[in-house]
C-alpha cells in the first residue's frame, strides 16, 4: 500500500512539474508575443507621428509658397542673399524699375547709380574717422586720401546738409579740410546727445531716407548731381560722378 502511495505521489510530482513547465513557457511565449506586439505598435505609432510631422511640414510648405510642394520646394532651393551690398541695391532698383510700365529706359542709367554706390562704399570703408565727445554732442574727424578724399568731401558735405532738414533740433556744422571734412553734430536735449554719441560717424551717414530717393532718381536720369569722383566703370571708360 505504502508503494503504491509513493508511486502515485511521484506521479503527481511529474504531473505538477510538467504542468508548471508548460504555463511557464506559455507565460514566457505570452510575454515575447506582447512585447512584439507593442514594438510593432511602437514602430507603427512613430512611422504615423512622422508621417504626421512630414505631412504637416509640407502642407505649411505648400501654404507658404502659395503654388503647393513643388513651388516650395524651388523657392526654398535659391539664395535668399546677394552676397554684395552694392549688388542688391542695384538689383532692387533695376526690379522696381521693370515692374513699372511707365519707366522711359531711355533715361536709365544704372551705371551711374553703381558709381555712386562705389563713392558710398570708399566712405564707409575706407575713410578715417577720429571722434572727440563734446559737452552737447560730438565731433567727427574724416580723412582719407585721393579719391577716398574726394569722396569723403563730397558726401558728408552733401549729408550734412540734407540732414539740418531731416534733425532741425540738431546744430550740425560740416567744413573741408585738406584731407576730408571736419563735422560737428550738437543739440541742446540730452536725449539728442546721448543718440548722436550712439549713432557715431557711420549712424550719422545712414539717417534719413533721402539714400534710396536719390538712387532711383540717379538710375532714372532725374538728377545730375555729381559725386566728384572718377570711377573706372570697368569697360575702360571712365565717369565723373
Amino acid at each position: 500500500m505504502a508503494g503504491t502511495f509513493n508511486i502515485v505521489e511521484t506521479s503527481f510530482k511529474k504531473i505538477s512539474l510538467s504542468v508548471g513547465s508548460i504555463a511557464l513557457i506559455m507565460s514566457l511565449a505570452s510575454g515575447a508575443v506582447l512585447a512584439q506586439d507593442n514594438h510593432d505598435h511602437g514602430q507603427q505609432g512613430g512611422m504615423h507621428q512622422m508621417r504626421m510631422r512630414m505631412g504637416s511640414g509640407m502642407g505649411m510648405g505648400a501654404q507658404q509658397g502659395g503654388h503647393g510642394g513643388r513651388d516650395s520646394d524651388e523657392v526654398a532651393s535659391q539664395p535668399s542673399r546677394f552676397g554684395q551690398s552694392q549688388f542688391a541695391a542695384i538689383q532692387e532698383i533695376v526690379q522696381m524699375l521693370e515692374k513699372d510700365p511707365e519707366t522711359d529706359w531711355s533715361q536709365v542709367n544704372i551705371d551711374a547709380l553703381r558709381d555712386h554706390l562705389i563713392v558710398m562704399d570708399l566712405v564707409m570703408t575706407k575713410a578715417e574717422v577720429v571722434s572727440t565727445p563734446l559737452e552737447d554732442g560730438v565731433a567727427h574727424h574724416i580723412t582719407g586720401e585721393g579719391d577716398v578724399k574726394t569722396a569723403i568731401q563730397t558726401m558728408v558735405m552733401n549729408h550734412a546738409e540734407q540732414m539740418r532738414t531731416v534733425e532741425p533740433t540738431w546744430q550740425i556744422m560740416a567744413h573741408e579740410m585738406s584731407h576730408g571734412v571736419h563735422l560737428e553734430i550738437r543739440s541742446e536735449d540730452p536725449s539728442q546727445v546721448a543718440r548722436i554719441r550712439g549713432l557715431g560717424f557711420a549712424g550719422f551717414m545712414v539717417q534719413g531716407d533721402h539714400h534710396l530717393s536719390h538712387h532711383l532718381m540717379m538710375a532714372t536720369g532725374q538728377s545730375h548731381q555729381t559725386d566728384g569722383v572718377a570711377v573706372d566703370s570697368g569697360n575702360g571708360q571712365t565717369h565723373n560722378h
